[in-house]
C-alpha cells in the first residue's frame, strides 16, 4: 500500500488495529530512510508527523525491567535487546503472581526461555506462549478510569472473544462449559494443590489483534505496556 493509502487509513479508519498498523508501517519507512527524498520526516503531513512523535515518546516511556535483571547488549536505551532476569530473584507473591514462589531460574526453565527479547520497548512473549489467536476487527479495550467515551464505545470485550476463539481452536466448542474450561485452564486459583495450578494470563499484543496465552509470572516480571496504552497515547 502506498504512503498516501496508509495516511488515509490513519485519518479515516474506525478500526484501532488498522490505524496502529498503518502508523507502524509509516514509522518503519521513516526509520529506514530518515533523510530520504521519499519518506523523509520533513515531507510527512504535519498531523502524521505529530502522531509519529507521540508514538516515539510513548516508546521512550515504556515500562521495562530496571532492576533484578541485566540486558544484552548492556546499552538498551532504545528498548531493544535481550532482558535476562536475575536467576535467583523470586517475584513477590500475591493471590495471582508467583504463588509457587519459584525463582526466575526455574520459571525460565519451565517456560523454555533464557529471558525476553524487547524491540522498541515491546516484549516478545512468542517463544514462551502456550498458544495465540487473532481477534481481528476489534480493539483491546479494558476498563480504565481515564478512558474517553470514544474508547469505551470501541470496547469489544477482547479477552472474552479471545477465550471463545481459543475454545473453538482447541475443539472444545463455544458453549458456556467450553468457555469455563478455558478460564480454569488459564488460572485455576481454586485448585488447593498449587503445583497443579495452570497459571497463565492473556497477553494483548501491540498489533491490537493478537492475544497470547503466556505464563503469568514471566508476564509479570517482564514489564511492558501494550496496544491499549499505545492507542491511547497516540490517538487520544
Amino acid at each position: 500500500m502506498s504512503l498516501d493509502g496508509k495516511i488515509k487509513i490513519i485519518r479515516t479508519s474506525p478500526r484501532p488495529a488498522e490505524k496502529i498498523r498503518a502508523l507502524q508501517e509509516i514509522d518503519k519507512l521513516y526509520r529506514e530512510d530518515p533523510n530520504g527524498e521519499e519518506y523523509g520526516f520533513s515531507l510527512l503531513p504535519q498531523d502524521i508527523a505529530e502522531l509519529l512523535e507521540k508514538k516515539w515518546a510513548w516508546e521512550a516511556s515504556q515500562k521495562k525491567p530496571k532492576s533484578n535483571c541485566h540486558w544484552v547488549p548492556a546499552d538498551h536505551r532504545n528498548g531493544t535487546g535481550l532482558c535476562i532476569g536475575d536467576q535467583n530473584y523470586i517475584i513477590p507473591r500475591n493471590r495471582y503472581d508467583n504463588v509457587r514462589q519459584l525463582p526466575l531460574r526455574l520459571l525460565h526453565i519451565e517456560s523454555g526461555i533464557p529471558g525476553i527479547y524487547y524491540f522498541n520497548g515491546q516484549p516478545d512473549f512468542g517463544p514462551c506462549a502456550y498458544d495465540s489467536v487473532k481477534v481481528e476487527g476489534y480493539s483491546f479495550m479494558r476498563y480504565q478510569a481515564d478512558m474517553t467515551q470514544e474508547e469505551k464505545l470501541l470496547e469489544a470485550c477482547i479477552q472474552e472473544r479471545a477465550i471463545k476463539q481459543f475454545a473453538l481452536k482447541w475443539g472444545w466448542g463455544q458453549d458456556r462449559d467450553a468457555i469455563e474450561r478455558i478460564r480454569i485452564f488459564l488460572s485455576n486459583l481454586d485448585e488447593p494443590d498449587f503445583t497443579k495450578r495452570r497459571l497463565y494470563v492473556l497477553h494483548e499484543c501491540i498489533d491490537l489483534e493478537t492475544v497470547m496465552i503466556v505464563p503469568r509470572e514471566i508476564h509479570t516480571f517482564y514489564k511492558h505496556s501494550g496496544g491499549i496504552s499505545l492507542y491511547g497515547a497516540v490517538f487520544r
